[in-house]
């Protein structure tokens, strides 16, 4: 009977007790049957995630994955070591084309914005305009020259965003030269020296300009939330192209102490533990005290009948207490 009390009670608070929790991930085939991973606006998958499709124009889509992501840990303030890898291909189909794709980190909840297609890659409208209203950052492979925000001149580029359209670091990059090249791309963020960094290489083209890197200085833990929603964004203007996802993966070095909310089942389990509790007592506690308490008042009984036994023989052998006169007791003590 203890070893199954001890047994439920560990069991439950088991439960209650914070876990630690680490993500990676390896994804590179995307089906409609991955939890992982949750679609907004056109993106679909079908082995890869099709973002947008190059037939249509002023359309965004999403792909996030699916949980919330730790970047830092809110106890210690702690931020992640990160990378992630990621593969795509942009379809473009003339010598007009927009307006590019990005992969982003924003708060937990966020959902595609109205009316941000083209220029605002899915996630800035009119509204918010160059800045955004909440925690964003994000790392975009822009395609389309728009002369409010873009660096000047450039009718393409790479950029590191901070809660803006407006790259903080940038360099060029001449997308028309890679339609349907696969692009391998990483990210990676050293918490150490805050520096978030993008290096990009594609498979069939060799020139050394078109390999490159971008890094920009930031403190994650002052600009974002402790956890997030991490994936990517693709948007085309009146101009059309076509943007894919081919594979996905992603390491994190955190291991974030998570405080557990007590769920249904604990709650239930709670329940039972502490009826099942009260039941223990009532059978087997209550009835243990009055069975002592019997063995106590029996042993009191016993004992006051010994000393009655013993009183009783001792005065009918004339042993026992006697009574003395006061005269008497004078004499034997001279007093």
């Amino acid at each position: 009977m203890k070893n199954s009390i001890m047994f439920l009670l560990s069991s439950f608070f088991f439960l209650l007790l914070p876990f630690t929790s680490s993500l990676n991930f390896s994804i590179s085939r995307f089906t409609l049957g991955d939890s992982r991973i949750a679609y907004q606006g056109d993106a679909t998958p079908n082995g890869e995630i099709v973002l947008n499709n190059i037939a249509f124009t002023c359309r965004v889509g999403w792909a996030t994955y699916a949980k919330r992501v730790a970047i830092w840990d809110s106890e210690t303030q702690k931020a992640s070591d990160f990378t992630t890898n990621f593969t795509f291909k942009i379809d473009i189909s003339s010598t007009s084309y927009g307006h590019g794709l990005a992969f982003f980190l924003g708060p937990p909840g966020f959902t595609v914005p109205p009316n941000s297609a083209s220029g605002f890659l899915g996630l800035f409208n009119e509204t918010n305009g160059h800045s955004s209203r909440f925690p964003l950052v994000h790392i975009e492979f822009d395609t389309f020259y728009n002369v409010e925000w873009d660096p000047y001149g450039i009718k393409s580029h790479v950029g590191i965003n901070n809660n803006s359209l407006a790259s903080s670091n940038f360099t060029s990059w001449n997308a028309t030269l890679h339609s349907q090249d696969i692009c391998h791309v990483q990210v990676s963020y050293n918490a150490v020296q805050r520096n978030l960094s993008v290096s990009w290489r594609y498979e069939e083209t060799s020139i050394p300009s078109e390999i490159s890197s971008l890094y920009y200085i930031i403190d994650l833990v002052q600009v974002l939330p402790a956890e997030v929603t991490m994936g990517f964004s693709g948007a085309t203007g009146s101009m059309m192209e076509g943007h894919k996802i081919l594979s996905w993966d992603f390491y994190s070095s955190l291991d974030v102490i998570e405080k557990t909310k007590p769920n249904r089942r604990s709650i239930i389990l709670g329940a039972s533990l502490s009826s099942f509790l009260v039941l223990v007592s009532l059978v087997v506690v209550v009835p243990l005290c009055l069975k002592r308490k019997k063995q106590r008042e029996a042993k009191a009984a016993r004992r006051r009948e010994h000393l009655t036994s013993i009183n009783e023989e001792d005065l009918e052998r004339g042993a026992g207490p006697r009574r003395f006169s006061y005269k008497d007791l004078a004499t034997a003590t001279n007093y």
